[in-house]
């Protein structure tokens, strides 16, 4: 029989399937990540390939135009990447271009219009239904809610409250039935003056006339009565008043009453109802009681007040035939603060405790103030405090060394809480503001005079949250998370610049001090204006210019901070901020490229033999193809072979300069130099000078010397023609050369 087959191990067999659903897993993931790097190399393509036909079309600054950005050629098939739990761009993309456009598209007027439903005109409408719910919802009798009940109390049900509440509803019923001891004073003296002999006999010398008509309670005086009363007595002062007064003290005023007529006159004052007025009895110049013509009798009115408040009463004078009132008033000079209604102190940052002085003058009289928070009114009188810290002041008010006692009213602290004001005297509230989150705190308190006059403030202030952000980069709106990335500026020469502009909004509706925050080696980034104040709920433009100053790369970091302290103050070297805060940190990133300067030729060539001590010159042009001016400078050059200029600057932008090139034969050779242009921040443009040298050429003008027939030992003479062929002079020198063999 064979060997058992071992089985395999279970736990080696789940590694093995664990390690194939892994290597599976990566396959496809692998294959998902070549398909989405190639599906976005095709997107580029077609996007770079659109961006060169709207080039082509628009030129190339449409990319700076701040136009909408298209929806990407990105072509993903959805079902991919929801297998694996991707997100797809394009409906990312989608559904924001439709969320702008439902928020930029004008409101529904018909949104509320059932036009499915049937009308009928018993039936009401939905507007009709939605109101009817809010006016019940506002117009709704809160519940009964208990009072909060104290340790150690019983609690009661709802019933025996109930039974609570009635029996203090009939007591307090009973008790407005009784008068009260004012009152019971008053109705008093008016019965015991019904029981009075109310008026005198009728003269027997006047038959006839009667009294005129007083009603049944005394009423009023007539207008003839009145004109009577003016033609026959004379009352000094006219008017009986009180003007100045203190709680407690008792004053005297003497009124006299003088008889204009020309009989004697009998007259009777009834004193006043009220028990903070009295008067004296009459004191008539005789004891008969008779005023004679031209004589005058006096009384003394007193008043004794119990309060500041004003008063007002009346004296009756009853004559023989007539009946007229003395009005008695009490009114001291009310103080008149000009102080606004409404006190509002505006926006205060989060954080910050601010307080604002608020001058006021008393316009009217003298008088003591105490304030109270409408809470406590009339109830308690709300306690005072001495502040631990004092807001922060506007610019130029100065800090008292002693703190007032202030009243706490919420995120406020109003002061002074006590205050004597006299005459034409000036002071000032002041109201300090610290809100503990951002919205809008209304706090009501109550300015309680002396005269028992009471006048409500309503202070107003609102907390505004720090928000300070850059909304745009040369005027196309900042994409969520484009910051996290540099600001990139591109390639720049050196010498050149260029410039982009940021737009920070400062949402807060307080100003803000400012100050951009460059590395202290920063030199090829600027920012315009460094420092500044942001007007409250405004956008402010800066201008940022890339100037590098060599080749290569530049990355520098950026920091916009605001000063939270209040009061604004423009930050200085000598004062720097107070409570900084970095709203803004990104990177601001550039190259710096070689400038492209080109020569319209490397190599010159002087064509042909040069002659010696000849001057030849050639034309080379020199051209500067970048965007900033350059300068140049040749070298290598010496006194044979010269350029001119030497050196110089080319405007930016295709600004060229011809250079001469000037060469000197100086000995015959073949003359191979090279020079060079040497570019500030650029290439050495090469330039190769090739030339022949050729010297003085000198020919004989007659192929041979024929002396003819001479006689032996005689000498003969004859001519030898030389010319110089050449341009130059030469000279020349004859020599005997000797053939081979010869001595």
């Amino acid at each position: 029989a064979g060997e058992p087959v071992a089985s395999p191990d279970e736990y080696q067999q789940w590694i093995a399937d664990i390690e194939t659903q892994c290597a599976s897993s990566m396959d496809d993931l692998n294959g998902l990540e070549r398909y989405l790097a190639d599906a976005q190399d095709a997107a580029a393509a077609a996007e770079q390939s659109a961006l060169r036909e709207a080039d082509v079309m628009y030129t190339a600054r449409h990319r700076s135009a701040g136009l909408p950005r298209h929806l990407l050629a990105l072509d993903i098939d959805p079902a991919k990447t929801k297998l694996y739990g991707l997100l797809d761009p394009l409906a990312i993309m989608g559904e924001n271009a439709l969320r702008m456009t439902q928020s930029m598209a004008p409101p529904r007027t018909l949104e509320f219009l059932g036009t499915g439903i049937a009308p009928h005109y018993m039936k009401p409408t939905n507007n009709l239904t939605a109101r009817s719910a809010i006016r019940q919802a506002s117009h709704s009798v809160p519940a009964f809610v208990p009072r909060q009940q104290f340790r150690g109390e019983v609690p009661l049900n709802t019933e025996d409250l109930r039974k609570k509440a009635d029996a203090s509803e009939k007591r307090r019923r009973e008790l407005s039935a009784t008068m009260s001891p004012g009152q019971r004073q008053l109705e008093e003296k008016v019965l015991e003056g019904m029981r009075q002999r109310q008026n005198f006999l009728r003269n027997p010398r006047y038959p006839g006339v009667s009294l005129p008509s007083l009603g049944a309670a005394g009423g009023k005086t007539t207008a003839a009565a009145a004109a009577v009363y003016t033609d026959i007595f004379a009352v000094e002062p006219p008017v009986i008043a009180f003007n100045d007064f203190e709680i407690g003290a008792v004053y005297e005023l003497t009124v006299s009453i003088r008889n204009k007529s020309n009989i004697s006159r009998r007259l009777r004052i009834l004193p006043p109802a009220s028990a903070y007025f009295s008067i004296s009895a009459l004191r008539f110049p005789y004891t008969d009681g008779l005023l004679a013509p031209g004589m005058a009798c006096h009384a003394t009115v007193r008043f004794s007040p119990d309060s500041l408040a004003d008063y007002e009463d009346a004296l009756v004078v009853v004559a023989e035939l007539m009946k007229f009132t003395l009005d008695v008033a009490a009114r001291r000079k009310p103080p008149t603060l000009t102080l606004d209604a409404t006190l509002d102190l505006g926006h205060v940052l989060v954080g910050n405790d601010v307080e604002t002085r608020i001058p006021f003058r008393n316009v009217g009289g003298s008088g003591r103030f105490r304030l109270v928070a409408d809470d406590d009114w009339p109830g308690a009188v709300t306690p005072l405090f001495l502040p631990e810290e004092d807001g922060a002041l506007a610019e130029g008010e100065d800090a008292d060394a002693a703190p007032v006692p202030v009243m706490a009213l919420g995120p406020f602290r109003v002061g002074p809480g006590e205050l004597v004001m006299k005459p034409a005297e000036e002071n000032t509230l002041r109201v300090t503001f610290k809100p503990p989150r951002g919205g809008e705190f209304v706090k009501q308190f109550r300015m309680v005079c002396d005269n028992c006059q009471v006048k409500t403030f309503t202070v107003v202030g609102k907390g505004t949250i720090l928000e300070v952000k850059m909304s745009a980069l040369d005027g196309r709106s900042t994409l969520p998370g484009e910051l996290l990335r540099p600001v990139w500026f591109g390639p720049v020469v050196p010498g050149a610049e260029l410039e982009r502009e940021f737009t920070v909004v400062n949402a807060t509706h307080v100003p803000l001090p400012f100050q951009w925050d460059l590395p202290a080696d920063a030199r090829v980034f600027a920012i315009e204006p460094a420092q500044g104040i942001f007007a409250p709920a405004s956008e402010a433009r800066f201008l940022v210019t890339f100037r590098p100053d060599a080749v290569g790369a530049f990355e520098q970091q950026a920091k916009l901070a605001v000063d939270t302290a209040f009061p604004p103050r423009m930050p200085r070297p000598d004062r720097p901020m107070s409570a900084p805060v970095v709203v803004e940190d990104f990177a601001l990133a550039g190259a710096g490229v070689a400038r492209d300067v080109t020569l319209d030729t490397h190599l010159v060539i002087f064509a042909g033999s040069l002659l010696l001590g000849k001057q030849y010159e050639r034309e080379v042009r020199v051209t500067n193809r970048s965007d900033s001016a350059v300068a140049f400078e040749w070298r290598g050059i010496d006194a044979g072979l010269q350029v001119y200029p030497p050196w110089g600057e080319l405007e930016p932008a295709g600004g060229s300069a011809v250079c001469i090139v000037t060469l000197t034969a100086g000995e015959v050779t073949r003359l191979d130099r090279a020079l060079s242009c040497h570019v500030a921040h650029g290439p050495a443009l090469p330039l190769r000078v090739q030339a022949d040298v050729a010297g003085p050429q000198v020919a004989i003008s007659q192929p041979q010397i024929d002396f003819g027939l001479l006689q032996r030992h005689v000498a003969g003479d004859t001519y030898l023609l030389l010319r110089n062929t050449s341009s130059v002079h030469a000279t020349w020198k004859l020599e005997e050369r000797r053939g081979r063999g010869q001595g």
